[in-house]
This record gives structure tokens, C-alpha cells and sequence, in this order.
């Protein structure tokens, strides 16, 4: 598995006498403006991310994670609880009906049924807690490379006119073709920074100069014909000529939003100047949820973890999960553009 109020302002006119400040010729009166789109996406705290398992051989919700030092090689790798093992594993409880995404623009229900528990043992060990899902939601082509991960939000009733997008696409790309095989490399092309992402933007610790490369890549989830959220992927490397592999580089990775101000603001912390976030274990962007108003809530993933996000209030994630415990090798060279020479 890869492992992602209802308010209606009303505008009142004013109107004022035939003198004055009426909406006659001549007078001052407030502007016509249309009420702010009533809101049809569930908020951020109402959005959970399920996955497929291919053991139970149906969509599950992961509600928590538990390290372990060391396992029992007996444990299965997946097993429903009873009741009382189900009690001391003291989980969140689970809303009591989930909206899944169904991936062609539809919604299909989703219920909470047995809770499981699942083994994490390829890195770091652990056991991934949650419930079963009761759900006519279709299983995942797995041999079609189809996407293991759905938004899944709780509401009573489907959310009709909330659509979820996950295509990401590149925005703005400034990378070096490496080859450490005979230490030689195609240069970057000489294009400018994507314009309107100085909020995100970082600098190195370091000035780069002379030789020192500044690479970047960009993408970003579109919704309703629009950038919502950007992944943003910067390195400086000084190329090594005797030994690629030797190269000095430094880097830094951060995700933004498009705020409905139409501001660019950083979401969560792993952001900051370069060097400042451990890179690579990072999350990105997922999903990004909107209706007539715009985007609502952003969904980022890594695998084993999630963070859903008020696209309004992007500061701070709504609703943080961890739920499992991959091994880090597996994200060797991730979030980087300088010569990868193996973890």
C-alpha cells in the first residue's frame, strides 16, 4: 500500500431615501454582492483517509499506531479482535457512517464493522489499529496500479456537490540528468522560478555560487481549473567532477495552499528553511477536497500516516493520524534532486 459548517452569509442592502446615501444616481450606496457559496465539503475534522488491505481483502479505516520493541513471530499479520482486546486497545471511536470517495466523482457509503489489527515488520515494528469497513465501495485494480488510498468523510448523508481531486501535475521543473556511473551530468535549463510561491520559497543555509547548482521541482493538485495545493522540492548541490557521489548539496522541501484570499501559504511544519525538516519522510499532498466556494479541505499522506488541513486555516493540521511504521530506506533519495548514491 502507498501509504492520505454550513455558514451562509447573507448580504443586506441598504437603502436609503431619494437624498443621501440611497442607491439612486449620485448616492453612496453598498456594493450588490453575491452570497458566499454555501459550504458542501465536510471540515477537515470530518475527513479521514481509509486504504485497502489486501489480507482482509477490503477497504479498512486506521485510527492509531502502536510501536513495538520486538514481536512474537507467531502474531498474524492481520486479525480481527474480540471484544475485550478490542476495549484495551482503547481506539478513537469511529464516525458512525463515512462517505468513501469512489475516484469517478461519486460517493459510496461506508459503516463500521469489526476492529483489526494489522503487523508492521518490514522496518520499524508495530501494530496498525482501526475498524473494518461495511461498504459496497469497489475493491481496487491493483494489477492497474489503481490508488490503495481513498478520502472518506463522516456525514450522515452523501456530500453532494464536494468533489475530491488527487491528479498531481508538474508545475515548474529545474533538474540535472546525473550519471555516477562515469561522473558526468546534464546541466539545468536555464528557466525562472514559478512565480507566486515566495511564501513557500526557501533559501539555503549557504549562498549558492560558482559551481553550485539551485534545482528545484513543483507540482501541484488542481481543483476546479485551479493550483490548490503545491509540493515543492528545492536542492544546491556543488558538483563533485572526480566523484559525483561526493557532491555537496543541501535541500529543503515545504507544501503550500492556496489560501481563499488567494494568498500562498505554507500548511503544516514540514516546511521551513533548508535543512530544517527531516526530508524524505515528509508528507505530500494527497487530495484536495472543494465545492462552488472553492478548495475546503487538503488531505497529505506518507505511507502510515495521514493530516487533513483547513485550506482556510492551513497553519496547523485538523486531524493527525499515524497508524503505521514503515521502514525509511524505502524513502532513500526522496525529496532530493542531487546525485543519489543509494541510502
Amino acid at each position: 500500500m502507498t501509504r492520505a459548517a454550513t455558514a451562509v452569509v447573507a448580504v443586506l442592502a441598504a437603502c436609503g431615501g431619494a437624498s443621501g446615501g440611497g442607491a439612486g444616481a449620485g448616492g453612496g450606496s453598498l456594493a450588490n454582492r453575491s452570497p458566499e457559496p454555501v459550504r458542501a465539503c465536510p471540515a477537515a475534522t470530518a475527513t479521514f483517509v481509509a486504504h485497502f488491505d489486501q489480507h482482509a481483502q477490503r477497504w479498512l479505516l486506521p485510527l492509531r499506531g502502536d510501536p513495538l520493541d520486538a514481536i512474537d513471530v507467531t502474531v498474524p499479520a492481520y486479525a480481527t479482535l474480540d471484544a475485550a482486546t478490542a476495549q484495551a486497545a482503547r481506539l478513537p471511536p469511529p464516525p458512525a457512517t463515512l462517505w468513501m470517495d469512489g475516484g469517478d466523482g461519486s460517493w459510496c457509503k461506508a459503516t463500521p464493522a469489526a476492529v483489526y489489527r494489522s503487523l508492521w515488520n518490514d522496518g520499524p515494528v508495530g501494530f496498525e489499529y482501526g475498524v473494518e469497513l461495511d461498504t459496497a465501495c469497489r475493491a481496487p485494480n491493483l494489477l492497474a496500479k489503481e490508488n490503495d488510498v481513498r478520502v472518506a468523510v463522516a456525514a450522515p448523508t452523501p456530500p453532494a456537490g464536494c468533489r475530491v481531486d488527487t491528479a498531481e501535475t508538474a508545475v515548474s521543473m529545474r533538474t540535472v540528468e546525473w550519471n555516477q556511473s562515469n561522473n558526468t551530468f546534464v546541466g539545468p535549463a536555464d528557466v525562472p522560478p514559478p512565480k507566486g510561491l515566495a511564501a513557500a520559497w526557501s533559501a539555503p543555509r549557504q549562498a549558492c555560487t560558482g559551481s553550485c547548482l539551485t534545482l528545484w521541482a513543483v507540482d501541484a493538485i488542481t481543483s476546479r481549473g485551479k493550483p490548490a495545493v503545491w509540493s515543492i522540492v528545492q536542492t544546491w548541490v556543488t558538483p563533485d567532477g572526480t566523484d559525483l557521489c561526493q557532491s555537496q548539496a543541501d535541500g529543503a522541501y515545504a507544501m503550500a495552499v492556496a489560501e481563499p484570499s488567494g494568498d500562498v501559504a505554507r500548511i503544516g511544519a514540514t516546511g521551513g528553511s533548508a535543512g530544517e525538516v527531516e526530508q524524505g519522510v515528509d508528507e505530500d499532498p494527497f487530495s484536495v477536497l472543494s465545492d462552488d466556494g472553492g478548495a475546503r479541505v487538503v488531505v497529505t499522506t506518507v505511507e502510515g500516516a495521514y493530516t487533513t488541513y483547513e485550506a482556510a486555516r492551513p497553519g496547523s493540521g485538523a486531524r493527525h493520524v499515524q497508524f503505521g511504521f514503515p521502514n525509511e530506506e524505502d524513502f532513500a533519495g526522496r525529496h532530493q534532486l542531487g546525485p543519489y548514491c543509494g541510502p
